[in-house]
């Protein structure tokens, strides 16, 4: 899997568990102490954050990291 893919379906599986707990963009960021741009960039695979990052949308959708990525 190229990094491409991998951006693909992190941005998948945060809009898939964001949506699935009707949470907005603007909501997510707010738990995930970001900004909502970023979560948008992130959701059309433009953006794939840091580790932190990534941690604090896992932890704010109540998945773990590793599902975001698989």
């Amino acid at each position: 899997m190229d990094t491409d893919d991998l951006k693909r379906k992190f941005a998948a599986n945060v809009r898939r568990y964001r949506k699935a707990r009707q949470i907005t963009q603007a909501d997510l960021a707010a738990m995930a102490e970001t900004d909502d741009r970023y979560i948008q960039n992130i959701e059309a695979g433009e953006r794939m954050p840091g580790v932190i990052i990534a941690y604090r949308i896992a932890k704010a959708l109540g998945v773990t990291v590793e599902e975001l990525f698989c």
